[in-house]
Formats: structure tokens, sequence, C-alpha cells
């Protein structure tokens, strides 16, 4: 085992002790990295697998499958320094529920908020299946999700080589542009793994929603794993013509490495979308001249729409970004920010719309962000004094 994955598996492990009511300060866990010699590079390790587990608590919130929502959820609690607008964003979420552990998790959310708390036997009753979902995320070679921290956390120096696979896609006779970035076998010496990275491009079709089953085959085209993947959700606000998608997926490969040829994506169902409303509204983003020199975006405002969902107001919201630099632009984060009449701020929002651990937005590509924004009536008086106004600010993931 890698000196590199030893020293992070022990900090994960590290992390048991520590209280939900007690969130990490800035100082604190600069600290604490500090005295586990983490490096910047183990750091960027670590947000990956914050964000997937925000991520997947997402995805299992909007399932109705509670339980996971609160252990995803509570690990991206314990693996980093306190995010309040985060924090706020989910306590929003949960805090009307009426399930006695919903409950319990939305008082921890609060005593957050709110200062010093009591000994709390929260962390205890959770933290136990949680560590062992969290290192068995890290061990995991993707089977089960598109994140993977296993891999995140292998070490540079592990002698590893790959053999190249064919990449096929089918999209049901929609045009579609591949960019291949990486179709490839892994072959480590405790590991091997078959690996898709591409970029998916609709030129003339707005997609509303596309599901696929992912397929690796051999020589004669015989199914040696396959696993059904939602790409484009109808939540998610569609997929405008010209926007790109990025496509990853990973199979544990152990047992038919030698046998892998190619990598055959097959659409299921797929929505195409022939009056998507659009508003394509130019519309000014904040921060972009503290950008590297070099790169330049510019955005429309594709679609905002406001609904009624019991007793809350919900906006969705679509932007389309441009690099209409020369260069590539590698990372880029993209924060909605929603103000109320008197210009103060209601909520926050940010979104990764450009991964440093994907592939970098090229020169005249687009790539779309989606927000759903939720404002529960008894917080914000929209009755009253009306909608909130929105604004978008960017900056480099990696900006200081």
């Amino acid at each position: 085992m890698s000196e590199k994955f030893e020293r992070l598996r022990n900090f994960v492990q590290s992390l048991q002790g520590t209280p939900l009511e007690k969130p990490w300060s800035e100082e604190a866990w600069q600290k604490i990295t500090e005295n586990n010699e983490l490096t910047p590079d183990d750091l960027r390790q670590l947000e990956v697998l914050r964000r997937g587990h925000e991520s997947r608590a997402q995805r299992s919130w909007s399932q109705l499958d509670t339980e996971s929502a609160l252990e995803e959820w509570t690990q991206v609690l314990l693996l980093g320094p306190q995010d309040l607008e985060f924090e706020q964003e989910v306590h929003e979420l949960v805090q009307s529920s009426k399930e006695p552990s919903v409950k319990t998790f939305a008082q921890v959310l609060q005593k957050r908020r709110s200062g010093p708390p009591k000994k709390s036997l929260f962390a205890t009753f959770w933290f136990v299946p949680i560590l062992v979902l969290a290192l068995g995320g890290i061990f995991a070679l993707g089977l089960f999700h598109p994140f993977d921290p296993g891999a995140a956390f292998r070490s540079s120096s592990l002698k590893e080589s790959s053999a190249q696979l064919k990449l096929a896609v089918d999209t049901s006779g929609i045009e579609c542009q591949v960019k291949t970035i990486k179709c490839h076998l892994l072959l480590y010496p405790d590991a091997k793994v078959a690996e898709v990275l591409a970029k998916f491009t609709f030129p003339d079709q707005a997609i509303s929603s596309w599901k696929v089953d992912v397929m690796v085959l051999d020589a004669n085209k015989k199914v040696l794993a396959t696993r059904s993947v939602v790409v484009r959700k109808a939540s998610d606000g569609p997929l405008l013509a010209g926007q790109s998608i990025d496509f990853f997926q990973q199979f544990d490969a152990q047992g038919w490495s030698d046998q892998a040829n190619e990598i055959f994506v097959k659409t299921s169902q797929i929505l195409t979308l022939t009056d998507p409303h659009v508003l394509s509204q130019p519309v000014e983003l904040k921060g972009a001249d503290s950008l590297p020199d070099g790169e330049h975006v510019s955005a429309l405002l594709e679609k905002t729409s406001w609904r009624s969902l019991f007793d809350k107001q919900v906006e969705d919201v679509d932007l389309s970004i441009t690099n209409t630099g020369l260069r590539s632009i590698p990372d880029l984060q993209v924060t909605a920010v929603w103000l109320g009449p008197n210009g103060t701020v209601w909520k926050m929002m940010k979104k990764t719309a450009v991964s440093p651990f994907r592939s970098p937005l090229a020169s005249g590509e687009k790539v779309s962000v989606h927000w759903q924004a939720e404002f529960p009536l008894e917080i914000y008086p929209i009755q009253e004094k009306g909608q909130p106004s929105l604004e978008f600010h960017i900056r480099s993931v990696n900006q200081p």
C-alpha cells in the first residue's frame, strides 16, 4: 500500500472522534491537516471525496432515500471546514421533515451554527456505519458510482500500465459529437480498471433527458460488464443544442481485463426538446476580470422559471457559459446569488462548472449549469416583497 494512500486513510480514520455539533473552523482544519502532513494534492483529493458525498446526498434526497442522504451529508460535515452556505441549504431542505432521524440531523445543523454544543450521541450513532461507507468508497473502483475516491488516492508512484479501448456511442439516430478524453484499461499491481471519460455534444437538438446502458465488450461483442446510467435527468433542465456534457464511468476489470476490447454506450431512452422556451439573454459574470490571464468567458441565461411547491416557491435556472478565450479553461466555479429587494443576500448556491478532475473547457465550447432554488415562504417574504433578483459570480477553482 502506498504511503500517500496510507496517510489519507489514517487521516479519515482520525476524524472518528469528531462530534458533528462542533464544526471545523478554517484555522482548526488547517492545523489538523498540517499536523497530519497532508500535501496540497491530498487536500484536493479530499475535496473530490467530499463533493462526491455531497452529490450522492442530493441524489438520495431527491429519490426519497432519507437515510442514505443523511449518511452522505454527515460525511460532508466531517471531511472539511464549515461551509455556511452548504449547511444553510441542507438545513432548509430537512427542517420541515417529521422523520425522527431527519429532525435530529436538523438539530445538529442548528447547533453547528449557534455555538458550542452540549455533548451529543448523534456523532457516535451515525459514525460507525458512515466510516464503513467512507472507507468502502475509498477502496472502491467506481463500480457503484462515478466518483472514484480510491482512484483519487492512488499514488502516482505506483507502477501502472494501460491499454487503449475503443469507444462506441449509439444515440438512437440523434446527431452527437463525441470527444474521447480517455478510454482505456488501467492495470495496477493490485487492481484493474476499465475507464472512459468523454464529452458529448448534440449540435442540433436540445435534450431533456437521456438514459444509456454502458457495456464493456470483448472482441466478439460479448458483454463483460454492464450498468444503466442516467446521463441527463429532466429535473436537471435541458441540455441545449451546442452545449457539452461530461461522461465518466469506471468498471472493476479484475475478472476480465485480458478480454476487454471496447466500451459501448447504447441509448435506452432519449427525449428531445423541440421548443425549450429559452431566454438566451446575456448576463454579467461578476469576477470574470479576476480569472487567470488568457481565460475569457461569456454567459447566456437560457431559462428561468418559478413554480409553487406546497409552502415554498421554487426557481429553476439554466445558465450557459462559453469559453470565448483562446486557451482551455481547466477549472471554473459559478455561484448564483439571489438578492432581496433591499439588496440583502437571500441565498447563494455554488456549482463547479468545469472540474479540474474532469476534462477542460476548450476554446469555443459551452457548458450548462442548472440550479433549483427553494424559498420557504415562512422564511422569505416573496408574497409581500416579490421575487428576488439574481446575479452570477465566477472564479477559478484554484484561486486563493
